[in-house]
């Protein structure tokens, strides 16, 4: 029930939960209150949202809270130097969970904050999973076609597997309209601990020259987030 009220952009109704969920309307109607009274979701002009409770609680995981804040400078740096959208993801059951984001006044790219996106379409998604164990890669991919978010996104496992190598040997991921029309994205690792911590990401228009331009900035800002955690002893964030 929070994860359908958490993927949707406006308050549900309960009808609604009902066609999300499948559960039986009267025992979502007394969950829903239940929810409600505890905190993790607000019931806001005829419908539910998620709870800011939960929205402080979710901030004060410590891993995520040092994570943001070692990243936090060399975000608002990405942006400058790029004009564009940046933004820092982890892994989070085998999806690019947006943890943070930086937007310059004229970005039209929706807002992702809290979003888990495709890892296999995305850049970040791509930065994390190609940084992963051989083993970890493979479950996450799995043998089947993948889900296609547009008619650009690799979708067969064999395809997928030879791009994720190259991002391995570059350090940089690249998504070219793949998640998204009208959106591209580079991305590099945040590495700590001999693993794979978190992505940083570039998301902006689809221009080649402007893919091409942002590479170095973004590989250079994951470097500075490594190096930061690196310096501030912080703790790997675990995958949730």
């Amino acid at each position: 029930m929070l994860e359908a009220c958490a993927t949707s952009n406006r308050t549900l109704a309960l009808f609604e939960f009902v066609e999300r969920t499948g559960l039986p309307k009267t025992t979502l109607h007394r969950t829903c209150w239940k929810l409600v009274e505890l905190g993790a979701l607000d019931y806001v002009d005829g419908g539910y949202c998620i709870g800011r409770k939960l929205f402080a609680l979710g901030g004060l995981n410590p891993c995520l809270r040092r994570l943001r804040a070692a990243a936090m400078p060399y975000l608002h740096e990405l942006c400058l130097a790029t004009g564009g959208v940046s933004d820092l993801a982890v892994l989070s059951d085998g999806q690019a969970l947006i943890i943070e984001e930086v937007y310059p006044p004229s970005s039209r790219v929706p807002r992702m904050l809290g979003s888990p996106l495709p890892a296999h379409c995305t850049a970040v998604g791509k930065a994390l999973v190609a940084a992963l164990e051989p083993e970890e890669r493979e479950a996450l991919l799995g043998a089947g076609p993948l889900s296609p978010s547009t008619w650009r996104t690799l979708v067969q496992p064999g395809m997928l597997r030879e791009h994720l190598d190259r991002v391995a040997q570059t350090g940089l991921a690249y998504s070219y309209e793949e998640w998204r029309l009208g959106v591209c994205g580079v991305a590099a690792p945040v590495l700590g601990g001999g693993r794979v911590l978190a992505a940083i990401g570039w998301v902006g228009p689809p221009e080649a020259n402007l893919l091409r331009r942002v590479g170095d900035p973004v590989r250079r800002a994951g470097r500075l987030v490594t190096e930061a955690l690196v310096a501030g002893s912080l703790p790997q964030p675990a995958s949730a």
